[in-house]
């Protein structure tokens, strides 16, 4: 069964369960890790990497701020410090969050009227919809058209090859969850996720970057001690 990270993500299907910690600076809601091999310096370069994936080096960039500030510095950062026989994890998939409270700068054209101070954006590709984009991020729909208003409420403004705030300021407080939760789930969930059919726990565990099912379970005390409670069509918690 393909994992959630694997139907829609912009890693282009390249997640690796990582065992070492992630530098210092990864974003801390990544939800998809590759490795980097120290014998690849100068030869995978952040071009390389982001090459036919519906990300930039910018984002790279936001995602892991240890490889440096500008793009020019990227090739050199990626392999700093690092052995030809070690690995370095890198974040290749940022949603559901930014390395701090800064805006961000999009990685595409965008539409009049988006929200100031947005943190972090998803650039569509043809054959998105509004409810995928919000599902995929762990937002709501009243969200995504409130901070994109050229979005019409009706999704009738998506166009693809733009930029669509999928994070808005951070004083816009905890998300608006994406569907009905279940009793117990924490008070203080930044980030959501709408159960759909065929996932299980450990599935949105990998997509999200959430290190282990006690977390899991923490946020969401209903799901029971193997996942039994995961309802579909409810908004789980998957970020605090």
């Amino acid at each position: 069964m393909l994992t959630r990270s694997e139907e829609r993500d912009t890693s282009g299907g390249e997640c690796l369960e990582i065992t070492t910690t992630p530098e210092p600076g990864t974003i801390d809601t990544c939800s998809c890790f590759t490795l980097l091999n120290g014998f690849d310096a100068g030869k995978y370069l952040c071009e390389d990497i982001v090459h036919s994936k519906n990300f930039t080096v910018s984002d790279l960039l936001n995602w892991n701020s240890w490889i440096g500030s500008s793009e020019a510095d990227c090739d050199a950062g990626l392999y700093a410090g690092l052995a030809a026989t070690d690995e370095r994890p890198l974040c290749i998939n940022g949603v559901g969050g930014s390395p701090g409270t800064d805006p961000v700068t999009p990685p595409g054209p965008t539409q009049p009227g988006i929200v100031d101070g947005c943190r972090a954006y998803y650039l569509a590709v043809a054959g998105d919809g509004c409810w995928d984009i919000a599902n995929n991020h762990g937002i709501s729909l009243e969200d995504l058209y409130a901070w994109n208003p050229a979005l019409n409420g009706d999704c009738s403004g998506l166009w693809p090859d733009y930029a669509y705030c999928v994070e808005g300021p951070s004083s816009s407080g905890p998300g608006t969850p994406p569907g009905p939760t279940q009793p117990g789930t924490i008070e203080t969930c930044q980030a959501w996720h709408l159960v759909v059919a065929g996932e299980g726990c450990w599935d949105i565990q990998q997509l999200y970057g959430i290190p282990d099912y006690a977390t899991l379970l923490l946020w969401n005390p209903a799901l029971g001690a193997n996942c039994e409670g995961l309802w579909l069509d409810y908004a789980i918690c998957v970020g605090v």
